[in-house]
């Protein structure tokens, strides 16, 4: 990034979506491919208001004992996390409901019931997209998008795309969603209807997560390992097509030696992107030329399974993958969003906290789902 006051917020997609879904991780992933979120865009990682502070470079870790919001259920699958204006939103894959609790925890209230697997979820205003059904590429896909207001309601499916779903995001005003199928990024209108494809992968890429920042859009590549920005046009799809930047159309590829991509998250903010490799997080400003990723910092423990960028910091759950209890010593930390030389040592917030799978954050709280299906949280550091 040139420089540190760059500020970096969540970005409009971590898709949530989150990403698609449980936290898997590996060779070309999202953990489930990704839908907003919260990531840093959200899915997943997705939707959260700016934090007040400017970051956690000088952050110490908090004294208090995690939280327990909800208890493990049973069966388990996966928990997908979104913060709205009603409180903390989650998908429940196991149960097929989406539920609501204050963000301090309590008896939720199942907003939706009986949905074919739901997991990427982004709440955007009074409205709320998730991925539903199975579908699209192995691990990481959904059959169909749907959608209804936060208050509950009939569902409607907003797309169903043959090659089924493997990332979206929605805009700040929740009237388009952008989707990755198969090759191709489209946009659709969030009530339905026909949809425009936006973005092509000439190179054999399959974009997953998703992230939108004005107009343009980051996206990981499963197959290829690459990360991808295009910015959107009238008319006019943009083409990725090669490492060479002039044979892009619209397209920025980032050149980076990516080999086990978390495909669930993504954030891109002010042209800053930052994405999980493995146990790396790695940062490119796309207003260097050319724009070559670095790394922002390493984990403490091993490969990333949740991801949240939020008020210029890097929120993100990480475990031991030799470890022998089944990832229950898994850590919660967080690292300045701006490389400087201090940046790169992660503070540990949380140990002992279960293998996350999900991961939002407040302007008071880092909140978390692991795949026993709790859901904790923490106060920010200050």
């Amino acid at each position: 990034m040139n420089g540190a006051a760059r500020a970096v917020v969540p970005a409009a997609a971590l898709l949530v979506v989150a990403s698609c879904v449980s936290g898997a991780k590996g060779s070309s992933t999202i953990v489930y491919p990704a839908f907003d979120a919260p990531a840093g865009d959200d899915a997943s990682a997705a939707d959260v208001p700016p934090a007040s502070d400017t970051g956690a470079a000088d952050a110490t870790p908090t004294d208090a004992a995690p939280t327990l919001l909800q208890p493990a259920a049973s069966p388990c699958k996966s928990l997908h996390l979104a913060l709205g204006a009603g409180g903390l939103f989650w998908s429940d894959e196991a149960s097929g409901a989406i539920r609501l609790s204050p963000t301090a925890g309590g008896i939720p209230v199942t907003v939706v019931p009986g949905e074919s697997s739901p997991r990427a979820l982004v709440v955007r205003g009074s409205t709320m997209v998730w991925a539903a059904g199975t579908g699209g590429f192995p691990r990481v896909g959904a059959a169909s998008l749907r959608s209804t207001t936060i208050a509950g309601g009939v569902p409607t499916t907003v797309v169903e795309p043959p090659g089924g779903v493997n990332g979206f995001t929605v805009s700040p005003d929740a009237a388009t969603v952008y989707f990755a199928t198969e090759t191709t990024v489209s946009s659709v209108a969030t009530a339905g209807g026909a949809a425009t494809v936006v973005a092509r992968d000439l190179r054999g890429g399959v974009p997953t997560a998703l992230a939108l920042d004005g107009s343009q859009i980051a996206y990981l590549g499963a197959v290829t390992g690459h990360v991808e920005v295009f910015t959107l046009r009238a008319g006019q799809a943009a083409a990725c097509t090669s490492w060479t930047l002039t044979d892009n159309v619209a397209c920025t590829a980032i050149v980076a030696d990516n080999g086990a991509l978390f495909f669930d998250a993504i954030s891109l903010v002010g042209g800053v992107t930052i994405w999980a490799d493995g146990a790396t997080l790695k940062v490119v400003d796309l207003a260097q030329a050319p724009p070559d990723a670095t790394t922002l910092a390493l984990t403490t423990a091993g490969d990333v399974s949740a991801l949240a960028v939020h008020g210029g910091s890097v929120f993100f759950a990480d475990v031991d993958s030799t470890a022998t209890d089944g990832g229950r010593e898994g850590l919660i930390e967080v690292v300045s969003a701006s490389p400087s030389p201090d940046a790169g040592t992660p503070t540990v917030l949380a140990r002992n906290a279960g293998r996350a799978t999900s991961i939002v954050v407040d302007g008071t709280n880092v909140i978390w789902a692991t795949d026993d299906c709790r859901i904790l949280s923490l106060p920010l550091p200050r």
